[in-house]
């Protein structure tokens, strides 16, 4: 379902709350949070979008003492799911090129995608900047 405000205030998770305030505000996005008994381990932004028929998943993210533990595994296998109830036949995340092209990959996001069924589907050129560089967007899909 969808989350309140207060639940997603988590000092876990301070750089993600201003993304996740937008999230809240848009009444088509979901976010969907990972526990491990009552604490807050992971969290995924996600919408549906109708017209590509995709489930667009925004941001995903573990905490680093949590991320052996299988949760962003066991949070893609949630997605899989909601998408299937949705009769959404396939999974988009976009990952900006810095993130994965870089010395900057120590959790080898692109392999993590390929081992989730995942495959490059596009990129984006100079679609984002950080520290004033622009930066190209890969497109990664899945199909369910």
């Amino acid at each position: 379902g969808h989350a309140t405000n207060i639940e997603i205030k988590s000092q876990e998770f301070p750089l993600l709350l201003d993304v996740a305030k937008a999230y809240i505000e848009d009444s088509d996005k979901e976010i969907c949070l990972a526990r491990i008994g009552n604490r807050r381990v992971g969290v995924a932004f996600v919408r549906m979008d109708k017209i590509d028929k995709c489930l667009v998943i925004g941001h995903l993210a573990v905490l680093p003492e949590f991320r052996h533990n299988n949760v962003s595994n066991q949070l893609m296998k949630y997605l899989c799911k909601l998408a299937w109830l949705e009769e959404i036949p396939k999974l988009r995340i976009y990952v900006p090129s810095y993130k994965i092209d870089d010395l900057e990959d120590p959790w080898n996001i692109r392999d993590w995608l390929y081992k989730q069924g995942f495959k490059a589907t596009g990129v984006t050129h100079n679609d984002c900047k950080r520290y004033g560089k622009e930066y190209d967007t890969y497109q990664f899909e899945r199909v369910l």
